[in-house]
């Protein structure tokens, strides 16, 4: 995994590698740990970034405005805020923190919030093989959605692919019941993860794309992205 810290203060930095360094050792998992000076630093790394520690507070750009480039470039990428003050925990919404540490940050805490964010990660990455569709595996956090084509169906994926498949829509749903792909409308299936916001009509993705929102699915969906920002926070 790769692993980012963009914060200010010299000291909070080299006390959260020492925990970065304490969890990925004792978890057997390899890492790499980037340690950012300035935000150039951010644009020139983040497209491979896995997590990334933000301090919200910089003295040279917004921290939230960060998060927000950064979920459109990377959408994949796990953002992490760190602060001494709780009173941007709204703001966290906005960039789908994962988590929301406050500094100090406590050693017991700091494992069981990395605990539950490296276990999402590693199963966002899970896979499927179906050679029907593809003879490559198929990542299910680059699907951004599923459409269904009249007895068929499309996954349009993150890098701009779309791949038909002979399935219809109802197959889907019930593969990925319990992934965090939610029925928007009667043809199309959302991977929550990919959402940036929700209107009246419709749902935004990070990549722009605008997915239509239903009457008949929209308290469905908007309970289950809500359940989600409330897990993560």
């Amino acid at each position: 995994m790769k692993v980012m810290i963009y914060d200010n203060s010299r000291t909070d930095v080299e006390a959260l590698k020492i925990l970065i360094d304490e969890f990925f050792m004792g978890k057997e998992i390899p890492y790499t740990l980037y340690l950012c000076a300035n935000v150039s630093d951010i644009w020139k790394n983040i497209q491979s970034i896995d997590i990334l520690f933000l301090d919200i507070e910089l003295p040279d750009a917004n921290g939230i405005q960060i998060g927000l480039r950064i979920k459109e470039m990377n959408p994949s990428c796990r953002i992490i805020i760190t602060s001494q003050y709780n009173k941007y925990l709204i703001e966290g919404y906005k960039i789908h923190a994962e988590r929301y540490l406050l500094k100090p940050i406590h050693k017991a805490e700091f494992m069981l919030d990395m605990e539950a964010v490296v276990n999402e990660y590693f199963r966002q990455y899970s896979n499927f093989m179906d050679e029907k569709i593809s003879f490559a595996p198929i990542y299910l956090n680059h699907i951004l959605y599923i459409e269904a084509l009249d007895k068929h169906s499309i996954l349009h994926m993150s890098n701009g692919k779309q791949l038909k498949t002979p399935y219809r829509l109802k197959y889907w749903n019930e593969k990925f019941e319990k992934q965090g792909f939610i029925q928007s409308h009667k043809s199309f299936l959302v991977n929550l993860n990919h959402v940036k916001e929700i209107n009246k009509v419709d749902i935004i993705l990070w990549n722009d794309d605008v997915i239509p929102l239903s009457r008949n699915y929209k308290k469905l969906f908007e309970t289950a992205y809500t359940k989600l920002l409330y897990n993560i926070l």
